[in-house]
């Protein structure tokens, strides 16, 4: 096939990007494997919306609104030893909650690692993926929305310091090394 049409671009967060194409008479899929920092973006992507301080009901003592069991595993910060944390204000004081060495769910629903009893936030809101050095944060089809330093966001890879909201709950992820 010498020229094709592409039709359709699809991305995935892990590296690929896959081409439908039409040529004359044949329509083939073409999956490429790259590294996502050397992905070019599309001519029409706009720049992405300028920070966000805060949303107007974002809560920011969050602590109080975790359920009993995630509220006994946190810790103050000057106590923590070294490991991945999402950090939680009571009142001027910051709790750490550490997250799973692989994956940590986030939400409401009973079966969460780290449950919030908040009712804008969804059964399975977020989902906390830590693979290698690098810690990627995904929203779970939830109805409020997830979001990264006041993005919106569908999955990221998250740093030390990034402020996270899930629904109106705000938190810290922190590495404390």
């Amino acid at each position: 096939m010498r020229h094709a049409h592409v039709n359709a671009v699809f991305g995935t967060s892990y590296g690929r990007l896959t081409l439908l194409c039409r040529g004359p008479g044949v329509i083939s899929g073409m999956t490429i494997h790259a590294p996502l920092e050397k992905t070019v973006a599309p001519p029409d992507e706009r720049a992405t919306a300028p920070f966000e301080a805060a949303a107007p009901d974002a809560i920011r003592d969050s602590f109080p609104l975790l359920d009993h069991r995630t509220r006994s595993q946190a810790i103050p910060r000057r106590l923590a030893p070294f490991g991945h944390y999402l950090a939680f204000s009571d009142d001027g004081a910051e709790w750490l909650v550490p997250i799973e060495p692989r994956v940590t769910h986030i939400g409401r629903g009973l079966t969460a690692d780290v449950r919030i009893e908040e009712q804008r936030v969804s059964r399975t809101h977020a989902i906390l993926v830590r693979h290698g050095h690098r810690t990627r944060l995904l929203d779970n089809r939830s109805a409020n929305g997830t979001f990264v330093n006041g993005r919106p966001i569908f999955a990221t890879n998250i740093t030390d310091g990034d402020v996270i909201r899930i629904g109106p709950v705000v938190a810290r992820y922190l590495q404390v090394a």
